[in-house]
């Protein structure tokens, strides 16, 4: 073969096929099979645009008054949220160390028969009354349909924070909102 000469070849992969139905949906795969070329050619990304978006991720998960859930638990157990999809959950929490008995902030993912921990934040001593454990939290959380979310914080415990839904459950992503990209 001269290498001169381009050649193309069959790719057979659902994988690849799937990728390119759930980026450009009006093209629906676009009927044929995908091919490889031996032939190097420049490559322009209209991923983004494909995607019906030319924001940078880490902007689709911005915080808007529209958009998040804020929420605070206290001496009890909560559910945050039960729609399927991707989470951003952040906050702050406060632990007592004066209180003798055990102290917790646990993060659940529930099914409606086996809660699973996902983060548990718990006291690491005991101390005065005043003494509080503090701390930070940042998950990034996918329920699948029928899941929820829970927290429950202790009575000697607090959980301040919000989430927002930042992807649908097949992983497209969210704008806040009311942002619009033109």
């Amino acid at each position: 073969m001269d290498p001169a000469i381009p050649q193309l070849s069959s790719v057979t992969s659902e994988s690849l096929q799937a990728t390119v139905r759930r980026l450009l949906p009006s093209q629906q795969g676009f009927g044929v099979e995908l091919a490889a070329s031996n032939v190097i050619t420049p490559i322009i990304d209209l991923t983004p645009s494909a995607e019906g978006s030319a924001v940078p991720e880490f902007m689709q998960r911005a915080q808007s008054y529209d958009s998040q859930i804020a929420f605070s638990v206290a001496n009890t157990i909560s559910t945050l949220v039960n729609t399927s999809g991707f989470w951003q959950v952040q906050g702050n929490y406060a632990i007592n160390l004066g209180i003798a008995q055990v102290e917790d902030v646990t993060f659940r993912i529930d099914d409606g028969l086996a809660p699973k921990i996902i983060y548990a934040y718990k006291k690491y001593s005991t101390g005065a009354i005043s003494d509080i454990q503090i701390g930070s939290y940042d998950m990034l959380i996918f329920l699948d349909t029928g899941h929820s979310i829970t927290l429950e914080a202790s009575s000697g415990a607090i959980a301040d924070g919000s989430l927002r839904q930042v992807a649908d459950v097949n992983g497209n992503l969210i704008n806040p909102v009311p942002f619009s990209p033109q």
